[in-house]
């Protein structure tokens, strides 16, 4: 593409998970880069484009680098990355990822293929660094999404132990949903907050509130002492962080430093109650984020790369 001007930023298109779409754009909000929002709530037209299609939009042409979130399997669109000469950066984040390697031998020979069409991978947390690995891509760690930290403390915990997830109607099952319900069952002194979910079709029993929807987490974290995550598969989940950073216990069914591993209600119950006794908030937890996710180094290191990419 040849060398741009160093006084000014290159454009960024960013499209795909339109949820990831709207973290990224958050997050580079303050930077000097000039980020665009392309195709925002379009994501179920963009996987049947043809490639005639892809080439003769003008928008995506008209960025200097395109950041796309999600879904490996747009080819269409790699191929026409790579005949306008628009360097691609793909973020891998969780469930495309095992969604790609259903198939090993499909994704074995696809590897190679997104390398020569992709620029750059990203991956949303070292457990997909090393999936992606197997399959012969390699990827940076780039966590994206993580909101500011300003003025973000880490209240006490709160004087009524509270147990904290999120169940989504529509994957009930890949968030737990079963082995909530039966800690739930086998626990009744343990007081339950879920949230994303408003209970309906589900038992409901005395120690659990469904929250539903919720804009603003903040006062939900307050209430919580222990966030408990048993998805079936997963990235860098931002919940998880944003629990950590308040000072919150955190069960979950993936490695992470100051978590509780579980994968299993029988396993997580136990862990649930230890968390409980600890009666102080975690605090390494808290300071283990601030130090390796704090959004504006995540900034500068994107900005760096997008300027790499479009040669300024």
């Amino acid at each position: 593409m040849g060398t741009r001007p160093n006084g000014r930023w290159p454009v960024v298109g960013a499209f795909g998970n339109s949820f990831w779409v709207r973290r990224l754009a958050d997050g580079l909000e303050s930077s000097p880069a000039r980020v665009r929002c392309l195709y925002v709530d379009q994501e179920l037209a963009l996987k049947d484009w043809p490639l005639k299609r892809w080439l003769a939009e003008r928008e995506p042409w008209a960025c200097d680098v395109l950041h796309v979130l999600g879904w490996p399997n747009l080819w269409n669109l790699w191929v026409a990355a790579c005949l306008r000469a628009v360097p691609v950066v793909f973020h891998w984040l969780g469930s495309d990822v095992s969604s790609f390697l259903l198939s090993p031998r499909w994704s074995r020979v696809a590897g190679p293929a997104l390398n020569a069409l992709i620029a750059v991978h990203l991956a949303d947390s070292p457990a997909l660094v090393e999936e992606l690995r197997t399959v012969g891509i390699y990827a940076r760690h780039e966590t994206v999404g993580v909101r500011s930290l300003d003025g973000i403390g880490v209240p006490p915990l709160p004087p009524t132990p509270r147990v904290l997830t999120m169940l989504r109607p529509d994957r009930f099952a890949f968030y737990g949903g079963e082995e909530v319900l039966k800690m739930a069952r086998a626990a009744p002194d343990v007081h339950w907050l879920v949230v994303a979910h408003d209970g309906t079709g589900l038992p409901q029993l005395p120690n659990v509130t469904y929250l539903g929807q919720i804009e603003d987490m903040e006062a939900v974290y307050r209430r919580t002492t222990v966030l408990v995550r048993l998805t079936a598969h997963d990235g860098m989940a931002k919940m998880v962080l944003e629990a950590l950073a308040r000072g919150r216990h955190v069960v979950r069914s993936n490695p992470m430093p100051h978590c509780r591993l579980a994968r299993t209600a029988e396993e997580a119950l136990p862990q649930v109650r230890a968390a409980i006794a600890c009666d102080r908030p975690n605090t390494e937890g808290a300071a283990y984020v601030r130090r390796e996710f704090d959004p504006r180094r995540q900034s500068e290191r994107l900005c760096k790369l997008y300027r790499a990419l479009a040669g300024y």
